[in-house]
């Protein structure tokens, strides 16, 4: 088990042991993924938890042999089942057969949970609307529960505290390439107001037929690519900012604090929370953006974390999400319609407006702004830390 990196497993937790099914590997007795702070947190928020068969998906394939965990889990006789996916749904190629409204982790939980024959369960997944992804599992069974997005709260957040004054006016920090994350640092990169990071050379043939890499309907209803769907307005400047955003990247200006990009990568991605903390506005690019399901990470946790507005790119929806998870945002101070709109490049050139305008402010108003705002950043950064674990939605 030396190269488990805690993804791509299956757990399953019997309320004293921890069995890993990673690939086609297993062990058990040891505890990998679901440590003394996840089950006092999930102890705090899910009903019947204790009395419960627990199994935790992380990204498991259907290449990988299922039938194992099957046979696993029959042999302690489950009477309930408490299900969690904890992370963004995956599509599948169609090569493998499947309907192509499926997913990876719908295939494989909904074909666990039909072969055990368990009448007693509940799935508990960190995307929300997301029945279309399971097989024979009735809605009523769903849940919408985040733990990733828990753990991070009071984990590594702790070391960074918020702080009075920014150098920068807006930020955007990437890893992954992905279309949306793409056009915000395209759009930005040359403003010195700006800080951003995007850790992959840009390719304009790419951009202009991108689907969202994180995207589930692309054999189900696919998207039109959100470049095609951009203003003709909008498109006449690409030819410009593409060479200033290949430029900057060229020139090492959109890395953060290393030229390996590999070495920005899992957990050591939390110190970019440095830079949302030095900036006034945090434009989140979240993980999904061109889905029909709504989603939120660590990435939009961090300005709340340090005290601070924020804007997302994401799917539609997910930021009316996370007013239903407890949360205030900004619409007293900007126009947070661009949430309803359906239409990728629309909603996008929307939140770019609102950043727009916020570029040209000074940074004395939007230190202003930031001391107006103190109610509902402080209810924001309290919320996160100390009732988001209890809030579950159905």
């Amino acid at each position: 088990m030396n190269e488990f990196a805690g993804y791509n497993f299956l757990s399953c937790y019997d309320g004293k042991t921890e069995t890993i099914f990673w690939k086609n590997k297993a062990v058990k007795g040891e505890t990998y993924y679901l440590d003394n702070d996840k089950i006092k947190i999930l102890r705090q928020s899910i009903p019947g938890f204790d009395d419960a068969y627990i199994l935790f998906n992380m990204g498991y394939k259907v290449e990988y042999d299922w039938n194992k965990v099957t046979t696993h889990i029959r042999k302690a006789k489950p009477k309930k089942l408490i299900v969690f996916n904890d992370d963004a749904h995956t599509s599948l190629d169609p090569e493998y057969g499947f309907a192509p409204n499926l997913t990876h982790e719908g295939i494989v939980l909904s074909d666990i949970i039909k072969k055990l024959k368990v009448k007693d369960y509940i799935i508990y997944d960190c995307e929300y609307n997301t029945n279309i992804y399971y097989e024979d599992i009735p809605r009523s069974k769903l849940r919408y529960y985040d733990i990733f997005t828990q753990t991070w709260v009071g984990g590594g957040f702790d070391d960074y505290k918020p702080q009075e004054t920014f150098d920068w006016k807006v930020c955007c920090t990437n890893k992954k390439p992905d279309i949306h994350r793409f056009l915000a640092i395209m759009h930005l990169c040359d403003d010195p107001s700006f800080k951003g990071t995007y850790h992959d050379m840009p390719r304009k043939p790419e951009m202009m037929k991108m689907i969202s890499y994180t995207n589930t309907h692309q054999h189900y209803q696919p998207p039109q690519p959100t470049f095609m769907m951009l203003s003709e307005e909008y498109k006449s400047k690409v030819d410009e900012r593409f060479q200033i955003f290949t430029e900057a990247y060229l020139n090492n200006d959109l890395f953060w604090d290393s030229n390996d990009h590999e070495k920005i990568s899992g957990e050591d991605q939390i110190k970019t929370i440095e830079i949302t903390g030095n900036s006034f506005l945090t434009v989140v690019a979240e993980t999904l953006w061109d889905t029909r399901t709504q989603f939120w990470s660590e990435k939009t946790l961090k300005p709340m974390y340090m005290l601070r507005p924020f804007i997302i790119l994401a799917s539609p929806g997910s930021l009316s999400l996370i007013r239903r998870l407890g949360f205030r945002t900004f619409s007293q101070w900007w126009d947070e319609s661009y949430d309803e709109e359906v239409d990728h490049g629309k909603r996008f050139e929307k939140v770019m407006k609102i950043v727009d305008d916020i570029r040209s402010m000074t940074d004395y108003d939007l230190h202003v702004l930031l001391k107006e705002m103190k109610s509902v950043l402080d209810h924001n950064r309290r919320h996160a830390i100390e009732e988001l674990h209890k809030v579950y939605l159905i």
